[in-house]
C-alpha cells in the first residue's frame, strides 16, 4: 500500500494504464472515458499549474463544486502538492462558505461555474484571505471584471492545465518529486460539518485515514480492474472520497 493516495494513484495507472478511470458525459449527453494514464498525466498538470500559481505544501484549497470529473482531477493535483483541499456542493449558503473559507484560511479556490464565482464576490469582505479563484466551467467576460474589481484573480482551470503543461516541459520530474514528499500523516482534506447545531466544524483527514480503510476494502467488496460503480454521494463526503 502507497503512503498517500496521488502515489497510490500513479501505481494503478502504471499497472493498469488503459483501464478506464472515470466515465463522464460529454456535451452531447454521451458517455465518455478516461484512463488511468490520461487521468494521470492530467492530474500532473493541474499540479504543475498550481504550482506555477503559487500553491505551496502544506496550503489548503478551497473546492466549491459538485460531482464532475474535474473534481477529482483537482483534488488529486492539490493532495499530490502536499497541500489539503477542503470542498463543498454548489449548495453551501453565503455563510457556510464565509466561514469554511476563511477559517481554513484558503488563499486558492476551485469553483464550479459562474454562479459560485458570484457567491464568492457576494461575501468577499468575509473571505479577505482567498487571493485566486480558478473556475471549471468558461464565465462571461463580466464575471471576470467583477472578479478582478473585487480583487480577486480569476483564472479559467483550463488555462491552469495549459500554463501547467507548459512548465513541465520546461522542468519535466518536478511534479514528481513533490508526490515522492507526501507521507501518509500529511492533512489529505479537511471536511466540514453540516452545521445543522452550529457552525460547520472542520474535520482534518490525513492520507492515513483513507489508505487504512483502502486496505480492508477488498474483505468486504470483490473489485476487479474494469469494473464500474455508480456513486450518487456528494464527492465531498468521506465516504464517497473513499470509493473514488
Amino acid at each position: 500500500m502507497q503512503s498517500t493516495m496521488p502515489k497510490m494513484l500513479r501505481e494503478v495507472a502504471k499497472q493498469h494504464p488503459d483501464v478506464s478511470a472515470q466515465y463522464f458525459k460529454d456535451g452531447t449527453g454521451r458517455f465518455q472515458s478516461v484512463s488511468y494514464s490520461d487521468l494521470y498525466e492530467t492530474i500532473l498538470n493541474v499540479a504543475s499549474g498550481l504550482l506555477h500559481l503559487g500553491v505551496k505544501r502544506g496550503n489548503h484549497v478551497g473546492i466549491i463544486s459538485d460531482d464532475r470529473k474535474e473534481w477529482q482531477e483537482a483534488s488529486m493535483a492539490i493532495m499530490g502538492l502536499g497541500a489539503a483541499d477542503v470542498p463543498r456542493g454548489c449548495d453551501a449558503t453565503n455563510a457556510d462558505l464565509s466561514h469554511i473559507l476563511s477559517f481554513a484560511e484558503c488563499e486558492f479556490c476551485f469553483v464550479e461555474n459562474q454562479a459560485q464565482v458570484e457567491k464568492c464576490i457576494s461575501i468577499r469582505e468575509a473571505i479577505p484571505n482567498v487571493k485566486t479563484l480558478i473556475v471549471f466551467d468558461l464565465v462571461e467576460k463580466t464575471a471576470l471584471e467583477a472578479a478582478k474589481k473585487a480583487g480577486f484573480s480569476l483564472i479559467q482551470y483550463s488555462d491552469v492545465i495549459e500554463n501547467g503543461t507548459k512548465e513541465r516541459k520546461k522542468n519535466p520530474g518536478f511534479v514528481e518529486k513533490e508526490i515522492d514528499k507526501g507521507n501518509e500523516e500529511d492533512i489529505a482534506c479537511i471536511i466540514f460539518t453540516s452545521g445543522t447545531t452550529g457552525e460547520p466544524k472542520g474535520v482534518m483527514l490525513c492520507h492515513r485515514n483513507f489508505l487504512t480503510q483502502l486496505d480492508e476494502l477488498p474483505e468486504l467488496i470483490t473489485l476487479s480492474p474494469g469494473d464500474k460503480a455508480l456513486c450518487v454521494l456528494p464527492v465531498w463526503h468521506s465516504f464517497q472520497r473513499l470509493c473514488e
